[in-house]
């Protein structure tokens, strides 16, 4: 286990990764090659300069999305190299490198990273987290030898660890939600941490937000899904953000991570907390694109209050240069709620249109049977959603 560090000064750096995708037919990316706002850089670093620590960012995609490189024959990384990002870290030459890992089949890339980073940075301590990191640390350390993997939320957890390690006798054991190789080899995992019940935390909006330059990190023509986001009144020269306001899903489909990640109960920030975030970013960081890619956005009464307060501002303000969309899709029964028997909600769709969505995705089937058998269609039947279609468009 690395000895004691400093955490004094801007020596922590977090970093995401060069991302992943599949190669298709003649090696052509089965899907478009885009950046997406940093989740876990916006609440981790928040957290950590909430706790008086100064904090720096790099996200590999979002500053070299040109630059490929290829895995294996199946899949290729896309972003700054890890030679570069190794390079530009060991400018700043920070004590504490902090590295997600949000997907399986972005493994490879990231393990790539920390073994540079460990080559570049000997005496640095480089620290996993994400996704990936929390529900197979073993891989990670089998592929590349972190010296602390974070799992679960780590908003609490990361602090506790970076207090330890700056102690004068660090023990990471004292720490609930980490794993480490011990002096034996063997890895040891702490007790679980339990999941945050607020969600209400700072974000580190201008670290992530912003370049050292100033100028916007993240513009809807990196990140969009797919054309058909795109805003025709704003163009895709314009800055976005990601909205994420609940964590949890109660619909626990196989494949997908939520559950296993955040549980089946959903738990929400308060729409105050996000309307605030909103109006900040909107205001101060003139973004005009939000996407959401929380996975119930608009069930839960709080991403409904807070809808109804970007309408109500939209609605006084006169500011209606912005828009939002949900590229994660809606389900189904989020018009025709089970708890209403069914019938279709207006008021919702009503919503948002007011609060400014200029596309409206719809999940209607999943194209696995066992997935779709979770769907009542003895309800949704063709034609009530061929109504949903023409409802929105009306709108």
């Amino acid at each position: 286990m690395p000895v004691s560090v400093t955490t004094s000064g801007k020596n922590i750096l977090f970093v995401s990764p060069a991302k992943t995708v599949a190669l298709g037919a003649e090696q052509v990316p089965i899907q478009r090659l885009r950046a997406n706002v940093s989740l876990p850089a916006l609440t981790i670093l928040g957290a950590i300069e909430n706790a008086g620590l100064e904090v720096g960012f790099i996200d590999a995609a979002a500053e070299g999305i040109s630059e490929l490189e290829m895995i294996d024959d199946i899949s290729l990384a896309y972003g700054l190299s890890a030679t570069k990002i190794a390079a530009a870290v060991s400018e700043r030459n920070p004590h504490l490198v902090l590295v997600s890992s949000m997907f399986t089949f972005e493994q490879p890339a990231v393990d790539m990273l920390v073994k540079e980073l460990k080559h570049s940075l000997p005496g640095a301590t480089v620290i996993l987290g994400g996704v990936h990191a929390s529900l197979k640390p073993e891989w990670h350390f089998e592929g590349a030898e972190p010296d602390y993997i974070v799992m679960g939320e780590g908003e609490e957890t990361i602090v506790e660890l970076l207090k330890e390690l700056a102690s004068a006798n660090p023990n990471p054991r004292r720490v609930q939600g980490i794993a480490f190789r011990r002096s034996d080899g063997r890895i040891e995992r702490t007790p679980s941490r339990k999941r945050l019940e607020q969600l209400d935390r700072p974000w580190a909006l201008d670290k992530v937000l912003l370049k050292e330059d100033g100028a916007l990190r993240y513009t809807d023509q990196m990140c969009r899904k797919h054309p058909v986001y795109v805003s025709n009144s704003l163009g895709e020269d314009v800055g976005t953000f990601s909205l994420y306001g609940s964590r949890g899903c109660r619909y626990q489909c196989d494949y997908c991570p939520t559950t296993a990640r955040d549980g089946a109960n959903v738990r929400h920030m308060s729409a105050e907390f996000m309307f605030a975030q909103f109006l900040t970013v909107r205001k101060e960081y003139d973004v005009r694109v939000f996407a959401n890619q929380a996975d119930n956005f608009g069930v839960q009464p709080e991403g409904k209050e807070f809808l109804t307060k970007v309408r109500e501002y939209r609605k006084a303000s006169g500011d209606a240069d912005f828009v939002m969309n949900n590229p994660n899709a809606f389900f189904l029964h989020q018009f025709f709620s089970p708890e209403s028997g069914y019938r279709f909600d207006a008021e919702f769709l009503d919503l948002l249109a007011g609060a400014g969505f200029n596309t409206v995705t719809v999940a209607v089937e999943t194209l696995a049977q066992r997935f779709n058998r979770k769907i009542n269609w003895s309800q949704f039947r063709p034609e009530n959603i061929l109504g949903l279609c023409d409802e929105i468009r009306r709108r």
